[in-house]
């Protein structure tokens, strides 16, 4: 089976990663795509207080329910110390050698993968599938300038070149609540129920 793992921190779950999501079930990228919340992501060290992992995880499971091809593991948790994408790349091929993975990241990530832990390992061994933002265009040239071209040419084809892109991010949603705007248009309903029910991302 072809699988997508989606890494992120997810805070939260907006229509954007639902939307990838469903363009790479229904473009046959992937048999199925798991969304991989980070227990304890490196990339947000020191920022803002991240929402408890259990709540991600349940934004997540309530947003995909009945959704065909979409799963959410808690996999990151079964891990101490931070959520090296490496580290769970790894762990999940050694775990299920019988399936086919790709990681799916923004072209936001891919623009700075060569940042992250064990990128050179990284880059070699894992399948991406990258999803493009219009904030971050990537060229194999921007991705030459910090890999051999042959890993920046390999790097560039795994943009998704025809997915739909979406022009808000986790982090644009979180201050546009705390500032009383409405995005209930950004995100799935169940995942808006859930942030009003619980008064999330209302206090800094």
């Amino acid at each position: 089976m072809k699988i997508a793992l989606f890494g992120g921190t997810f805070d939260p779950l907006h229509k954007g990663h639902t939307g990838i999501a469903e363009y790479i079930l229904h473009a046959g990228y992937a048999d199925r795509v798991v969304f991989l919340p980070a227990a304890c992501p490196p990339h947000k060290a020191g920022m803002l207080k991240i929402t408890p992992f259990e709540e991600r995880m349940e934004m997540i499971r309530l947003a995909i329910e009945g959704k065909d091809g979409m799963d959410v593991s808690d996999f990151e948790t079964k891990r101490a110390g931070k959520s090296y994408t490496i580290d769970t790349w790894n762990a999940i091929c050694g775990e299920y050698p019988e399936h086919a993975f790709r990681w799916v990241i923004g072209s936001d990530s891919l623009c700075q993968l060569h940042t992250w832990y064990h990128a050179e390992e990284l880059a070699e061994k894992c399948s991406f599938l990258t999803y493009p933002r219009h904030d971050f265009p990537v060229s194999t040239a921007l991705l030459a300038e910090h890999w051999p071209m042959e890993t920046a040419k390999r790097l560039h084809a795994t943009i998704l070149s025809h997915a739909p892109e979406y022009h808000f991010a986790s982090s644009d949603l979180r201050g546009m609540i705390q500032a009383g705007a409405d995005v209930s248009e950004c995100l799935p309903p169940e995942v808006q129920t859930y942030l009003t029910e619980h008064k999330l991302y209302l206090t800094k």
